[in-house]
């Protein structure tokens, strides 16, 4: 069998298996104890924040660790609604983890939510971003790249609209399918929360993370033991997080050789089976 289904998850790296494993032996303890061991899994923790931040060309503590993709888009929307009801726009090709938060903002705290149409590629446009939103809008969520058929949007672009017309709002972007993929960095990026996971760069499931511009600004989704700058609470896992930046690391170092891969395999499999159609924007340089 082939494994083909790469945007839904990907098979673990070996290399990255054979680290977790040995430092599941030393690296187990919990990392706010106060221990030696616990002081050593807090070492190794920020170590991997450090590296998972270098990715973005971002500070550490603005990467919060989470228990995946979902839980941070979950935390970036739900944490940044305020205490009144207010506007949120979001894509019409949005992953559920942010369109099913979107409605429960809706359905439970009586936001209004607002759907920006895509073109035929999937694309979402600076103009129809621009009629989508208003100075109302409080929150504005458009995705990297489509998970779906792997549109790359300009976020550059998007950015800007939303900046002139709605200024006081977020942004958040569902930076999963190209966090380590791309080149890219927070700023580069132009949004105000970014959430990325491991488990779509060969790296475990069950981690991953959001970074936030000001995560002071951010408000729990629920209440714990204070960790993560008192955002995610809940002992963290120091061998997880090794796994997520080793991963990311190993992704970049491979990045160059598989430039134009989905575009050789499209023409050998029009080649070889016929006439077949793409779906989604062309493939890049």
């Amino acid at each position: 069998m082939l494994y083909l289904d790469h945007a839904a998850t990907t098979p673990l790296d070996p290399v990255v298996r054979a680290g977790m494993n040995e430092r599941y032996d030393s690296e187990f303890a919990n990392p706010s104890s106060r221990h030696a061991l616990g002081r050593a899994a807090r070492t190794s923790l920020e170590d991997s924040r450090r590296r998972l931040a270098a990715v973005l060309d971002t500070r550490p503590e603005q990467v919060i660790l989470t228990g995946g993709g979902t839980e941070a888009l979950g935390l970036a929307l739900m944490g940044s609604a305020g205490a009144q009801p207010g506007r949120i726009a979001i894509s019409a090709v949005e992953h559920p983890a942010v369109s099913k938060a979107a409605y429960w903002l809706r359905d439970r705290l009586a936001w209004q939510v607002d759907t920006i149409p895509v073109d035929a590629e999937g694309r979402v446009t600076p103009d129809a971003v621009a009629a989508a939103i208003s100075s109302q809008t409080r929150i504005v969520a458009v995705m990297w790249v489509n998970n779906e058929v792997g549109t790359i949007n300009d976020l550059t672009a998007i950015a800007a609209v939303i900046r002139q017309r709605a200024p006081r709002a977020r942004f958040v972007v569902d930076a999963v399918q190209g966090y380590a993929k791309l080149a890219a960095s927070a700023a580069g990026l132009c949004a105000d929360l970014i959430a990325f996971t491991a488990h779509k760069i060969s790296g475990p499931k069950g981690i991953g993370a959001l970074w936030a511009k000001n995560p002071e600004a951010l408000r729990p989704v629920f209440q714990g033991g204070g960790q993560e700058a008192g955002l995610r609470g809940g002992t963290q896992c120091a061998v997880l997080a090794w796994g997520f930046a080793e991963a990311a690391e190993r992704i970049i170092a491979q990045r160059a050789a598989k430039v134009g891969l989905g575009a050789e395999l499209f023409a050998r499999l029009a080649h070889e089976v016929g006439p077949i159609h793409l779906v989604g924007a062309p493939f890049g340089p």
